[in-house]
């Protein structure tokens, strides 16, 4: 058994994600992110890794970013989302932002595709997120690339 959250709304990404970084992180987010053998950009969603620990400082064993048709980010709307938050800071340092060049290219036989990330995307936008419980609400803001989690303050007038 687990927790379940649910996310609304998408992150815009400039210049938008490329076919190759849409297709790739598709790919990336239905594969199970714990198997050390194997390079830590490597994708297949037919593996079946064991064990629930995350390979290679990822913040979960799934991630559950994706691309829309457009090029931004999107929750996949997959259960038992963990680390949202996390997960997104992860893909910009190590994936799409400019400081992700020097990490994909220590990797670039993990996959192909890899070769076509232009590493100059900015992320921005908010996406709201609602749990299971009542009262678990806050959102994901992400402005120029730094990621932040926001509560809301819940107020009574006198």
């Amino acid at each position: 058994m687990g927790y379940n959250t649910y996310f609304s709304g998408t992150l815009t990404v400039t210049p938008p994600l490329n076919e190759h970084e849409r297709a790739y992180l598709e790919d990336f987010a239905g594969t199970r992110q714990t198997d050390p053998d194997h390079g830590p950009l490597v994708v297949d969603k037919s593996w079946s890794f064991g064990g629930n620990t995350p390979h290679d400082g990822k913040p979960e064993i799934w991630c559950h970013w994706v691309a829309d048709d457009d090029g931004n980010l999107v929750w996949d709307e997959g259960e038992k989302t963990y680390n949202h938050d996390q997960w997104l800071v992860w893909i910009i340092e190590h994936l799409f932002g400019p400081e992700s060049r020097a990490y994909v290219g220590e990797h670039l036989n993990n996959d192909p595709r890899l070769v076509h990330f232009t590493h100059d995307h900015v992320v921005d936008g908010i996406v709201e997120a609602r749990g299971e419980d009542f009262d678990d609400m806050w959102r994901i803001k992400a402005v120029h690339n730094v990621v932040k989690v926001q509560h809301p303050e819940i107020v009574y007038p006198d």
